[in-house]
């Protein structure tokens, strides 16, 4: 399939002036130059919202852009969707709460000039595939929440936190890229994910809330960064996971499962924690 930008196509699509072009890529076509036209006519509700064929749009103090409703369900078609970077004269810089809650597409882009995507934006959302902005800072609370056709996504060097319950309920989300810019995990950001096995924290994460990794059936492996000084619960109960790397930054463990085996060094506090506490443990 040949890549075009809708936002070019302005001509009639006939066969007699494509004759070179496959009836698939015709096709491509014609629903692209169909896509533009409906997403361009617009209508001002009133002096801030403006309303298209696809999108709902807040028009901002400062003249920028965010995204509301999007207008995606079952019957749309629409499996693939490139976020446009303006409409009219006007940047596009954020999504809002709950934008695409429940949302029928496959695969979504998201510009670079998008820089927030606030809580709940893509929850209940039939997402296989999304990429992120470059310019994001968080992944707010809920953003991922249900999203149980997610099966990979990479988040973007910069962004900080991910928030609570973010991918809560991702149960087949396989591949998951995490930046080195990563500070904050929330509470349950992880819960109900299933398919991880191995999961590794970058070094300069300083916090991981409580049950961030509960019912994560299939998670046996976890290591934990260089960084982090204190070790919530964040498994739940019952605990699923196997073994643990806990690095000498950690200078307190609030509970760890008794059947988990805790890899650390030698005189550490994690090595302490669990000659006091009758763990399992191996040094490293």
């Amino acid at each position: 399939m040949t890549e075009y930008d809708i936002q070019e196509i302005t001509f009639k699509i006939e066969r007699k002036y494509f004759t070179s072009l496959s009836d698939s890529d015709l096709n491509f076509i014609t629903k692209a130059v169909h896509f533009y036209y409906e997403n361009t006519k617009m209508q001002f509700i009133d002096n801030k919202i403006i309303e298209t064929h696809l999108y709902t749009f807040e028009l901002k103090k400062n003249k920028t852009l965010e995204i509301i409703k999007a207008h995606i369900p079952r019957s749309s078609g629409y499996k693939k969707i490139h976020i446009p970077s303006k409409f009219n004269k006007y940047r596009i810089t954020s999504i809002g709460v709950g934008a695409f809650r429940h949302c029928d597409v496959s695969e979504i882009f998201i510009p670079d000039t998008i820089t927030e995507i606030k809580a709940a934006a893509f929850e209940y959302s039939n997402i296989i595939r999304i990429k992120l902005p470059n310019k994001l800072k968080s992944i707010n609370a809920s953003t991922f929440f249900c999203c149980d056709k997610l099966v990979s996504i990479k988040i973007p060097e910069g962004v900080t936190a991910i928030g609570n319950e973010a991918f809560k309920d991702c149960d087949i989300l396989k591949k998951l890229i995490l930046p080195l810019s990563l500070k904050k995990i929330g509470s349950k950001a992880f819960s109900h994910c299933s398919n991880f096995e191995k999961f590794v924290i970058p070094d300069g994460v300083n916090y991981i809330g409580f049950d961030a990794f509960e019912y994560c059936h299939n998670l046996k492996t976890l290591i934990l960064p260089e960084g982090l000084t204190e070790l919530n619960d964040i498994f739940g109960y019952p605990p699923h996971i196997s073994e643990i790397t806990i690095p000498d930054s950690v200078k307190k463990i609030k509970w760890l499962p008794y059947s988990i085996i805790i890899k650390c060094h030698k005189k550490s506090y994690a090595h302490k924690y669990a000659k006091r506490r009758f763990r399992k443990y191996e040094l490293i």
